[in-house]
């Protein structure tokens, strides 16, 4: 055999055996199988709530399967007016309320096809209505008391008023309306309900509601002693009729110092007598109705301090200036203080008892608190935010945030007239002769 043939014999086997090796001919091995897709599983456990009437859309999560993945409702039903596309969306504008429960099914688009269930339930709140349209009518005589009421929603639901509520009225953030209205007359007002769920609503509805003038009377019954050479500043209260009041001092005459501002009905300065001075005060509304009221004022050489029930100071309807200490008690010092005020009301009557300090260059932050001739705290008030009704501890420290006035109503308990004790301090227990205060009381004797 010649060289070149020789050649040509081992090229063909190693062509031969190469083929062999990589697997290139008819008889070789095939490539081994991929790993198996991760299986379909669904992410969405929980939805979120819906409001009935109003549209909604939520996409449902799935990973793993191979392919396209479908979704349809395998069981149960979404709300009327929803549907699930096959892309997993949850839409529509849902025309009930209440829970709807339903499971969904996703699909891939392997052979055989995996699948995976979950069952889901859907909230759709009703919408949010005020249903207080039209509150009974007030009387500008009477304690008024009068709770809003909404329905649906799907939490707790804070009321508010804009503007706010007739003159003498609060509206709590429980939907509580209550107070002495002072205002005769037709007093709509909005009020907004918010709705704490998710998704929050919130609507607001024209209230209407009037309040009826009551006759017209001098609600101020006593006043408080003065001292000689020591300023007193007293504000007579009068209520019913249109309000608008004018005043005069009928007969009798005031102390020597002292004089009679009106408006606002308003006794003033500084006695100079010791002694005992009587007078007439009336008043009249812009209709013409009147009320007249006599009082006996005693100007006394000195006056006891009022740091104990004992030695209470008889407390009035209308407005009273003091101060968290005695007057001899040096600028500047500090001693505790504690000022008690003795008022009378009948059994079932409310009364509102406020304290708001009075001089803008020190810091008074006055405390309330109503007692019974014990000294033991009463528990039938309503406090400021309070969504308790009279049930509460009769202490109050701050009308609202910002607001260093205190205020608390009472509600006497039924039977005969009761005797009880306001005590009135600062928040740290300070005590100064420039820590004045104004002291309003409606409701009482």
């Amino acid at each position: 055999m010649s060289s070149s043939s020789r050649s040509l014999t081992f090229h063909f086997l190693f062509a031969i055996s190469l083929s062999g090796v990589l697997g290139c001919s008819g008889g070789g091995q095939s490539s081994p199988p991929g790993p198996p897709p991760n299986p379909v599983t669904i992410f969405t456990l929980s939805l979120p709530d819906g409001i009935q009437n109003q549209s909604y859309s939520q996409v449902l999560l799935a990973s793993g399967g191979t392919g396209t993945l479908s979704w349809r409702v395998s069981s149960g039903s979404p709300p009327a007016g929803m549907n699930l596309s096959a892309a997993g969306v949850l839409s529509g504008t849902p025309t009930a309320s209440g829970i709807f429960n339903f499971t969904v099914q996703v699909t891939d688009s392997s052979n055989p096809p995996q699948s995976a269930t979950q069952p889901l339930a859907l909230r759709i709140a009703a919408p949010l209505v005020i249903s207080t349209t039209v509150l009974p009518a007030g009387s500008t005589s009477v304690f008024y008391n009068q709770q809003l009421a909404a329905t649906g929603g799907t939490g707790s639901i804070t009321w508010s008023g804009s503007p706010r509520p007739p003159g003498g009225l609060l509206l709590t953030s429980t939907g509580l309306l209550f107070g002495f209205p002072f205002l005769a007359g037709n007093q709509p007002m909005n009020v907004t309900a918010t709705d704490a769920g998710i998704p929050q609503q919130s609507v607001t509805q024209l209230v209407q509601f009037s309040v009826a003038p009551g006759p017209v009377s001098v609600a101020t019954t006593l006043l408080p002693s003065g001292t000689v050479n020591v300023p007193y500043n007293i504000q007579i209260l009068a209520v019913g009729g249109q309000q608008n009041f004018t005043w005069s001092l009928q007969s009798g005459a005031l102390p020597g110092g002292l004089e009679f501002l009106a408006p606002p009905a308003l006794i003033i300065g500084t006695p100079s007598v010791v002694g005992s001075f009587n007078f007439t005060l009336l008043a009249t509304d812009s209709s013409g109705a009147s009320a007249s009221r006599s009082f006996t004022l005693d100007i006394l050489a000195s006056q006891p301090r009022n740091d104990s029930i004992a030695a209470a100071t008889p407390l009035l309807n209308g407005i009273a200036r003091a101060s968290i200490s005695p007057l001899d008690n040096p600028l500047g010092t500090l001693a505790p203080d504690n000022d008690f005020y003795r008022l009378t009301a009948p059994g079932g009557a409310v009364v509102l008892v406020e304290v708001f300090p009075q001089n803008s260059a020190v810091f008074l932050d006055p405390v309330i608190e109503i007692l019974d001739s014990s000294g033991a705290r009463l528990s039938s008030c309503r406090a400021p935010g309070s969504s308790s009704d009279f049930t509460a501890s009769c202490m109050n420290d701050d009308v609202e945030i910002g607001n260093l006035g205190s205020q608390l109503f009472l509600r006497v308990p039924p039977g005969p007239t009761l005797t009880f004790f306001l005590r009135v301090l600062d928040f740290r227990g300070d005590a100064r002769p420039d820590f004045v205060y104004d002291m309003f009381v409606r409701g009482a004797n």
